[in-house]
């Protein structure tokens, strides 16, 4: 009977040291595997939107779908834009969200409303166009269609930003 007490005995003086054991080293520290500092963006976003919708949007080559494209994430830097038959060369920011349109085979940059900071724009965009000069004369039917077209897109631009007065019911 003795020797079955200190035998029991020292099976639980084993148990306790190995419980105590086991807490002590899951109470090490562990390195954290992950940062409170935010790494640096290198990518920015692009909305492609265009009249008629469904056409097809290529960058750099590389196939985006079809119009109306949201939010696609694109590497920083320049790259060529290409919708339909038209193409532009954009200037996406990291961090920055870029929204053209396509509107009558010419392309329209849609100011993106983001917090106010104090730099540069976030984006350029350059047409391959010609660029007429102000000081020829034109004729008159190219003035109004000109006109026409200038107001088509500002139409155009206000209703994508939503600033239309114009409401369905």
């Amino acid at each position: 009977m003795r020797s079955c007490n200190i035998l029991i005995l020292f099976a639980l003086c084993v148990l306790v040291n190995l419980f105590f054991n086991t807490l002590a080293t899951s109470a090490e520290l562990i390195e954290p595997s992950r940062t409170l500092e935010a790494e640096p963006e290198t990518t920015g976003r692009l909305t492609v939107l265009s009249e008629p919708p469904g056409l097809k949007i290529t960058l750099d080559g590389d196939s985006l779908g079809k119009t109306p494209a949201f939010m696609v994430e694109v590497q920083e830097g320049v790259h060529t834009l290409r919708v339909k038959d038209s193409q532009t060369d954009i200037y996406v920011k990291p961090g920055k969200t870029l929204k053209i349109s396509l509107h009558k085979d010419e392309f329209i940059l849609i100011p993106v409303k983001e917090k106010p900071v104090e730099e540069e724009p976030a984006t350029e965009v350059t047409t391959e166009k010609p660029v007429t000069s102000v000081a020829t004369p034109r004729d008159p039917i190219q003035q109004k269609v000109d006109r026409d077209r200038r107001q088509s897109q500002q139409r155009w631009q206000r209703f994508i930003d939503g600033s239309s007065p114009a409401r369905i019911f």
